[in-house]
């Protein structure tokens, strides 16, 4: 990129700043109720469309913010979901603590967690693939998708399948058969 065209981008992109910045706002805390995380949305996706800059055109630029916000916010949905379903391993490691006093509670939080992990493990690989994909790669469902060669409705479909059985399992004490 050269010097005028640098320059002309960094104009656009403080230009689209100003611009985008309180409606992107808005649409990032109808996705997060929380004003720091969205702010920290919004942050996010000017950071990513400046990261890119080399490979975004100007005339592409409102579309790219807007598409990066609601990836960004998405994830930031997905993450608080899952970090409440990974809250059961959380409160068993804080159980395990404070019962360390009675060696059967610290058997208990350890078989908790060894069930929570043989829940994961019994799910089918394409399950499994999915969810994991979905919670900690970073990658949106489209990317996700991309890389599993699948469309992204059976993406999120799978994953949303996943997250049932599991719970099936953590509150029943049972797996279906896949």
């Amino acid at each position: 990129m050269g010097s005028a065209e640098s320059e002309a981008w960094a104009a656009a992109w403080e230009q689209l700043y100003r611009r985008l910045e309180q409606p992107l706002f808005n649409l990032a805390y109808r996705y997060t109720w929380n004003r720091h995380e969205a702010e920290d949305v919004v942050h996010d996706a000017f950071l990513r469309v400046w990261d890119r800059r080399d490979a975004v055109r100007l005339e592409s630029l409102d579309r790219y913010v807007w598409v990066a916000t609601l990836n960004a916010a998405r994830q930031r949905r997905r993450w608080r979901r899952f970090k409440v379903f990974l809250q059961i391993e959380a409160e068993t490691q804080e159980t395990a603590l404070i019962e360390t006093q009675r060696p059967d509670g610290v058997l208990d939080a350890a078989q908790e967690r060894a069930h929570l992990a043989r829940a994961i493990d019994a799910l089918p690989e394409k399950l499994r693939t999915a969810l994991l994909l979905a919670e900690f790669s970073l990658l949106s469902y489209e990317a996700a998708a991309k890389l599993l060669g699948i469309p992204p409705g059976t993406f999120a479909s799978r994953r949303n399948s996943a997250l049932k059985r599991l719970r099936e399992v953590l509150n029943h004490g049972t797996a279906r058969e896949p």
